[in-house]
């Protein structure tokens, strides 16, 4: 595919079959990920979320209590729920409903958790990447320090870095709160 082509928006077909996750083969040296195809492929799957959505602190805030109740809790309510002939007027779901919706949350949560992991990983791999950028970028600065008393047609790229580096470290001062 030449550079000029666009990408497709839509994640090539692929069909995983996973019988038993103990005894899946995984080839030895997977094919490497592109970044943009992985976000593609994150916002093609935000579509197919059943309530994908994003809050607002204050909704998310407005939220917490009611959605971390005690598990036992929640069990004693759906079997009220059950017991109670007007609880389905009520709240609008069957008791046996309501137990899917328990189902449904633990597999969601599962799909979270592994999220997070997957989350982590690539902000790791990506701060190993932005370190070993700095750090090379870092060798060239004081390289280029002591090499430009030998070629002076090395001094404007090192006061260019050093203006570029120095410009940062003041923001970062000014950044920084006053002590009292």
């Amino acid at each position: 595919m030449s550079s000029e082509e666009p990408k497709s928006l839509t994640p090539p077909d692929v069909t995983v079959t996973i019988h038993d996750p103990e005894t899946m083969v995984v080839p030895a040296e997977p094919a490497q990920a592109d970044p943009q195809m992985l976000v593609q492929a994150l916002r093609y799957l935000q579509q197919r979320v059943p309530g994908f959505v994003q809050l607002s602190a204050e909704e998310e805030q407005s939220m917490t209590r009611a959605a971390h109740l005690d598990p036992e809790f929640i069990d004693r309510g759906i079997y009220a729920a059950g017991a109670w002939p007007h609880a389905a007027k009520l709240v609008g779901r069957s008791a046996e409903e309501l137990r899917q919706e328990v189902d449904d949350i633990r597999y969601w949560d599962e799909v979270e958790r592994e999220l997070h992991v997957f989350l982590k990983g690539i902000a790791a791999a990506n701060l190993k990447r932005k370190h070993r950028l700095g750090k090379a970028i870092l060798l060239i600065y004081k390289a280029l320090g002591v090499w430009m008393r030998l070629d002076s047609r090395l001094r404007p790229y090192y006061e260019e870095m050093r203006r570029a580096y120095m410009k940062r470290r003041k923001k970062t001062k000014k950044d920084e709160p006053a002590t009292a």
